[in-house]
């Protein structure tokens, strides 16, 4: 007797990305149409290394050229934010795509990634999960005057009115949320969980998951109130990999004292 039931197909597409000397900068997985966003946001695929997940405009071009523009695509995202240039242009070349788009914050959508986020048709965001929004930062070294000052500060500005465009797109207008309330959000690097964050955006809350993804981003340390669990978590990690590096050093070493 034939069954009825039908297996489910999984398939799995994989992305490499090069660099002009064509080595592997990156890749991207996609399963079934969903996308990973897990890692820093970048600018550009030069500042990419092999063994990361972060992510940059260019990436996103590439996978979105094998799709059909009406398919549905599932958006994950676990990232601490990075380049807000970078993230600005993933996010508007995601609203171009005319395929539905559904978001899931899986653990995390930080500063730029939180833009990101908001590129879905429909988002989703874990009770566990956290989405945090802030003014944008730069770093400066050097010797400048106050022209040249003047000129980061009112490029700072641009970038925040960018992005709080987007925010007010966004907004959850059933509960009135005012251009002033986000701003003082922003001003105030605002760290927000799910139940939270609907409140002043048009995100849909889901309940806790039970195993949350683990945070990791070169940025951490750059924000003023990352959450300490956060922050001893990534911590921990590196020390397990700087562990495990000196305990194959070692097995190396005795493999080369055995005689």
């Amino acid at each position: 007797m034939e069954s009825n039931i039908k297996k489910a197909v999984i398939q799995i597409k994989k992305y490499n990305f090069k660099n002009q000397n064509n080595n592997i900068v990156g890749s991207l997985e996609l399963e079934n149409n969903k996308l990973y966003i897990y890692g820093d946001i970048l600018m550009d695929s030069f500042f990419k290394c092999e063994e990361t997940e972060d992510i940059c405009p260019k990436d996103i071009v590439e996978f979105l050229k094998e799709l059909e523009n009406s398919e549905e695509i599932e958006i994950h995202i676990n990232s601490g934010g990075g380049s807000v240039f970078g993230g600005l242009a993933i996010y508007n070349l995601l609203k171009q795509y005319k395929g539905k788009k559904v978001v899931y914050i899986d653990g995390l959508a930080g500063s730029i990634a939180s833009v990101i986020a908001l590129a879905g048709d429909v988002v989703y965001i874990y009770e566990n999960s956290l989405f945090m929004i802030h003014n944008p930062l730069t770093a400066i070294c050097g010797y400048y005057n106050a022209k040249d000052l003047q000129e980061q500060i009112t490029a700072l500005e641009n970038c925040k009115k960018a992005i709080l465009t987007v925010y007010m797109a966004n907004i959850n207008v059933e509960n009135y949320i005012t251009e002033e309330e986000i701003l003082s959000l922003m001003d105030n690097e605002t760290w927000l969980i799910g139940s939270e964050a609907t409140k002043y955006f048009n995100v849909n809350v889901l309940p806790v998951k039970n195993e949350i993804v683990a945070y990791t981003s070169s940025y951490f340390d750059k924000y003023k109130n990352t959450p300490k669990n956060i922050i001893n978590t990534q911590d921990k990690g590196k020390k397990n990999i700087l562990e495990q590096e000196k305990q194959q050093i070692l097995n190396e070493l005795e493999k080369i004292c055995i005689i």
